[in-house]
């Protein structure tokens, strides 16, 4: 996502970026939640963030003067910036990533004549 600040919104509210990117940092991300203890294994518990969509950005709380509570879309606008995934890669059965990989000649000093630069 691409995050488009309108600094004259920002400045009427009385804001400043780095509020914004500070209120996107910490409601963004995986807070651990303590351990989970079977009996059989003990696990790591994580509390996600509460970011899952544009929506959420738009709606996320800034700052807060009487009845009025300023919001993330109040002063910026938010578009996206890449494409979905057309193409999916599996391995026996699961999700993967492939990489294109390819090796190209590269000359060295004991094959290149005196003019080549390595």
């Amino acid at each position: 996502m691409e995050v488009t600040i309108d600094q004259n919104r920002l400045e009427a509210y009385d804001l400043t970026a780095t509020q914004l990117l500070d209120a996107l940092a910490k409601n963004n991300m995986v807070v651990p939640g303590g351990t989970l203890d079977t009996g059989r294994g003990s696990f790591n518990v994580e509390v996600p963030g509460l970011i899952k969509s544009v929506e959420d950005v738009y709606t996320l709380p800034l700052k807060a003067s009487g009845d009025t509570v300023v919001t993330f879309g109040d002063v910026a606008t938010i578009t996206r910036t890449f494409e979905d995934a057309t193409q999916y890669a599996h391995v026996n059965g699961q999700t993967a990533i492939t990489l294109g990989v390819s090796k190209s000649w590269a000359p060295t000093s004991s094959t290149c004549p005196m003019r080549c630069v390595v």
